[in-house]
């Protein structure tokens, strides 16, 4: 090959290089050293007791981590995030991969439009960490106010903890935000984020709430019932299996507050049942197309916002 040959087919190739390489995005991460309650509420919502006792345990092999509550956990995963690089990363890392799905659709937004989607849109931590990792500066200003929404709406219950004086001066709450956050729990208090704050629930949008999950993975149902758990609900699971009849998933719908019903794993007999005693009953049906965890969560948010 002539070097005017090679030269003509380099540049065919550019154009395509350019390109791709201008379509990727930079990586950015939070800064675990500023905006403590934004992280705060990010680490609240995104994880629960035993992923935070797993990342804690890279730091503190051995530790009774395992044991402890979220309340206990949160102060030291938050300072593990702040000083040790392994652990920023690790839940980084976790988070990256739980909410993919929010930070794509963000960053496919110009920066006027990614702040339009963010404000008002309740309760979202999935938005949060999307946020948190935009390109843009201006975006990744709108967790604040973001973080904020979310304490108001679904996290309120966090609220007596954080302006607590060990847990603000372990979280390094100045005394604006303490103050600013014991006004809002006060105008909302006698609606549900006036709920009690208990060991176990840091977190309860789902507050007292019967969730039923039809279909799905049967061997799933222990985590469809922990993420439920996790959010202040209580959770009923049925396979979707009527063909010893439909009873007992009549009952399980009755005794409900939402019924959610995974389309993917279930049967068209089921279906029919479901939606008739959700419409007779007037309960809320939630239809979901799949099976994980993550998927279960975010729609139950979304229902909860």
């Amino acid at each position: 090959m002539d070097f005017a040959t090679l030269l003509r087919k380099v540049k065919l190739v550019m154009p395509s290089l350019i390109n791709t390489n201008a379509a990727k995005q930079p990586e950015t991460h939070p800064d675990w050293h500023c905006d403590q309650l934004t992280l705060t509420v990010l680490l609240n919502g995104a994880l629960g007791p035993k992923a935070m006792a797993e990342m804690l345990a890279a730091t503190e092999p051995g530790s009774a981590a395992q044991g402890m509550t979220v309340h206990d956990l949160l102060p030291r995963l938050h300072l593990a995030c702040r000083e040790v690089p392994a652990v920023a990363g690790a839940v980084a890392a976790h988070l990256d991969r739980r909410f993919r799905r929010e930070i794509n659709k963000l960053r496919r937004l110009n920066p006027e439009a990614a702040q339009a989607r963010l404000i008002g849109g309740g309760y979202r931590v999935g938005a949060l960490w999307a946020c948190l990792r935009h390109q843009n500066e201006a975006v990744r200003g709108m967790a604040g106010p973001l973080a904020a929404e979310m304490l108001g709406q679904g996290m309120a219950c966090l609220r007596p903890w954080l302006v607590s004086d060990d847990h603000a001066r372990q979280m390094g709450l100045d005394a604006g935000q303490r103050t600013s956050l014991g006004r809002g729990g006060r105008r909302r208090s006698g609606g549900r984020g006036a709920c009690a704050v208990s060991a176990q629930c840091a977190c309860c949008p789902l507050q007292g709430l019967k969730v039923a999950v039809i279909g799905g993975l049967e061997r799933m149902e222990g985590s469809y019932c922990q993420a439920i758990d996790k959010l202040g609900g209580q959770c009923s699971f049925h396979p979707g299996h009527v063909r010893g009849g439909s009873r007992r998933l009549r009952q399980i719908v009755i005794k409900s507050d939402v019924v959610v019903f995974i389309t993917s794993v279930n049967s068209h007999g089921a279906l029919a049942t479901v939606k008739a005693e959700c419409k007779k009953a007037g309960k809320p049906f939630i239809a979901l197309g799949r099976t994980g965890v993550g998927s279960l969560e975010e729609m139950l948010l979304e229902f909860a916002a």
